[in-house]
C-alpha cells in the first residue's frame, strides 16, 4: 500500500509546461530548486544556491538544453541573485506577489517547507529583451509536513532558500503583509464553510 505521500503525488497533476498547466513559450523555461540534481543529467548551480541544491530542468527537456539556453537561464538566474543579495530592485527580475503567495501558502499551514519542492518559471527568455516576462514561483507542492509548525514555516529562516534574504526587502515583505492582510479577516470563516461542506 501507498503511504499518504504517495497517494496525494499519485493523484495531483505533474507540474510541467502545457494548456491548462503552467504557461511558457517555447522561450521559456521550467525549473525545479532540486536536492536531487545529482540524478539528472542536465543541471547548473547559480552564485548564491546552497551547495545541496542545483537547478533541474522540466522544461525544456535535458535532450534539448544546449549550452546556450542553459547559459542564457543561468546568467536570468544570476542577475537575480546579484539584485536580492545587493538589496537593489529585485522585482526588474521575479514576480513578487508569487514568491509572498508560495511563502504564505506555508505559513498558513504551517508547513515544514523546506523539504518542498520549489518550481520556478518564466515565460520567456529573449536575449533582445530579457525583461518581457518576470520569474515566477510555480505550484505548491508537497504538503506532507502541514500542520508541524507553530508559527511561521521554518522556511523563513533556512539558508537553502531565498526566503531569508527577500523578507529583508522592502519590496517583497510588503507584498506580503499586502496578501496576508487581504485574506485574513475571511480566512477562517472560509475555512469553516470548507469544512461544513465535506461529507464523512
Amino acid at each position: 500500500s501507498f503511504g499518504n505521500t504517495d497517494v496525494i503525488h499519485y493523484v495531483i497533476e505533474p507540474i510541467e509546461r502545457g494548456k491548462k498547466r503552467i504557461d511558457i513559450s517555447k522561450t521559456g523555461f521550467l525549473i525545479e530548486h532540486d536536492a536531487f540534481w545529482w540524478k539528472e543529467n542536465v543541471y547548473f548551480k547559480s552564485n548564491y544556491i546552497d551547495d545541496r541544491f542545483a537547478y533541474t530542468y522540466k522544461y525544456p527537456d535535458d535532450d534539448d538544453v544546449t549550452e546556450e539556453i542553459q547559459d542564457n537561464i543561468k546568467s536570468y538566474i544570476n542577475l537575480f541573485e546579484e539584485s536580492l543579495y545587493n538589496n537593489d530592485k529585485i522585482s526588474n527580475y521575479i514576480d513578487l506577489e508569487s514568491f509572498a503567495k508560495w511563502l504564505l501558502i506555508h505559513d498558513i499551514l504551517g508547513s515544514e517547507a523546506i523539504g518542498s519542492n520549489r518550481f520556478l518559471y518564466k515565460y520567456d527568455l529573449k536575449q533582445n529583451n530579457i525583461y518581457t516576462s518576470k520569474l515566477k514561483m510555480s505550484t505548491p507542492w508537497d504538503f506532507d509536513s502541514s500542520f508541524r509548525c507553530s508559527s511561521w514555516s521554518d522556511i523563513h529562516h533556512s539558508s537553502i532558500y531565498y526566503f531569508p534574504k527577500l523578507l529583508e526587502n522592502t519590496q517583497f515583505l510588503q507584498t506580503y503583509l499586502s496578501l496576508w492582510n487581504n485574506i485574513k479577516p475571511s480566512l477562517l470563516s472560509q475555512f469553516k464553510d470548507s469544512m461544513n461542506v465535506i461529507k464523512l
